[in-house]
């Protein structure tokens, strides 16, 4: 399992390769949780994840969608999470 992070947080790449502990908490925005589970996810960071051409900000964390999967209902998109190292 895999994820991209914040190009902030990736740096100049020192943390590919790294892994972390990712735990689905609740939903964003007011929304209703989607999380499927307490238990976290180990994902491996491979990439970074810069703001697309309108600027928006990226996520923390953009895993990929069987880890996700794993830990948040994937119909919703976004779930606020804690992540270590």
């Amino acid at each position: 399992m895999y994820t991209g992070v914040y190009d902030k947080l990736y740096g100049n790449g020192d943390i590919c390769g790294a892994k972390y502990s990712v735990t689905c908490i609740g939903g964003v925005d007011g929304q209703s949780s989607p999380c499927r589970t307490t238990n976290p996810v180990e994902v491996t960071v491979t990439d970074s994840c810069s703001p697309e051409a309108d600027n928006k900000p990226c996520p923390t964390f953009v895993l990929s969608a069987k880890a996700f999967g794993l830990i948040a209902n994937p119909q919703a998109g976004f779930a606020t999470i804690t992540y270590e190292r």
